[in-house]
């Protein structure tokens, strides 16, 4: 009676092996974000709002680009024909974050520093002080008398 059980669990064993082999044999579909980054240059502020944009490609490129921030979740998107995915994003928290954009198992990953907003000082150069005269200056008025 052993002898019957033998060949059963080599037979058995044999099975499992094929089964293994088969399936590391089959193609699996691939999809891999090659890029991943925001628009803007320098700091991000709250509140602004940011494109992040996900390059993709392979054979499942077509697959949804999910993105994160932190762990927590910004946006879903397909990719169009030229491969890229699209969200938008306004952060609201003055921290780093770790953006990360994935599609089926691939991923990739940028670090954005998000800042708080400053108010622009007097005589800044930029800002919403751009094009006019610094604050307390009479230069450029017309029609103001003290």
């Amino acid at each position: 009676m052993q002898a019957s059980r033998i060949p059963c669990r080599r037979t058995g064993f044999g099975l499992v092996a094929l089964a293994a082999a088969i399936t590391l044999a089959t193609p699996a579909a691939h999809a891999e974000v090659t890029q991943l980054r925001i628009s803007g240059s320098g700091y991000k502020y709250i509140g602004s709002e940011y494109a992040l944009t996900a390059e993709v490609s392979g054979e499942s490129a077509d697959l949804p680009v999910h993105f994160t921030g932190n762990g927590e979740f910004l946006g879903v998107a397909v990719p169009g024909p030229d491969g890229t995915a699209i969200v938008y994003w306004k952060p609201v928290h003055a921290i780093d974050y770790t953006v990360i954009a994935q599609q089926g198992e691939s991923t990739w990953s940028i670090e954005v520093e998000v800042r708080r907003p400053q108010p622009d000082s007097p005589g800044s150069a930029g800002g919403s002080n751009r094009g006019r005269p610094p604050s307390g200056s009479s230069a450029g008025s017309s029609g103001s008398s003290k």
